[in-house]
């Protein structure tokens, strides 16, 4: 039987421009976004890059996107500096450059941002811009799923199953897969319906009644 992993790169959609904001006509919103992004904010500077990203501001441009997000992530801006990460991994808007995404993953990673900690794990999968280190990627998809993140949480599980980077345990590969799952990961959905079917129903039910307290643990909080 073969697992997969939900392993796929992805720009963060996030807005965080407030109810208040919102409710103004769009060109005051956007002027009054562009007015503090040019004087410095950095919120304001991660939020135009996501604009740009994602078309809401025309025409989509990834260079400026980059530039918004390099402004934003050199102010310490953990989500732009995951997203100028991806930005170098996928080539959008620059030369691609594994090598700085990981550079960019790293700062953010480093204050808890789970999308980056995912996305260092894959590299090490993979083996761009480091060695393929399948205990490493454990470490970094451990971190994330911790942190709520259920693609990183489905990857923990599939680790666990294959024993890759981890020591064998169905287990937790049934745990980490659940908790996933219980988020609407529909590749976790499927890695699970198949482990059902090999797990002990003494250790089915056993793993069920520790997935309650993981989820308590590490979905709970981020929902």
């Amino acid at each position: 039987m073969r697992f997969q992993s939900y392993l796929v790169f992805s720009i963060l959609l996030i807005s965080f421009l407030p109810a208040t904001v919102t409710a103004e006509p769009k060109q005051q919103t956007i002027a009054a976004l562009v007015q503090r992004a040019e004087q410095g904010d950095a919120q304001s500077q991660f939020i135009l890059g996501l604009k740009f990203v994602n078309g809401q501001l025309q025409p989509k441009s990834y260079i400026k996107a980059k530039r918004w997000f390099r402004k934003s992530a050199a102010q310490g801006n953990a989500d732009a500096q995951v997203n100028l990460g991806v930005l170098y991994y996928l080539g959008l808007g620059t030369t691609q450059d594994f090598k700085k995404a990981r550079q960019w993953y790293l700062k953010s990673a480093a204050q808890g941002n789970a999308e980056a900690q995912y996305n260092l794990g894959l590299l090490s999968v993979n083996g761009e811009s480091i060695a393929i280190d399948f205990k490493v990627a454990a470490e970094w998809f451990l971190k994330s799923a911790e942190n709520g993140n259920a693609k990183a949480q489905n990857s923990l599980g599939v680790m666990y199953f294959h024993g890759k980077g981890v020591k064998k345990d169905l287990t937790e590969a049934y745990i980490w897969m659940n908790l996933s799952a219980a988020q609407g990961n529909q590749q976790a959905i499927k890695n699970r319906t198949q482990l059902i079917t090999q797990l002990d129903p003494k250790i089915l039910l056993e793993a069920q009644d520790r997935s309650k307290e993981y989820y308590e643990k590490y979905v709970n909080p981020f929902q």
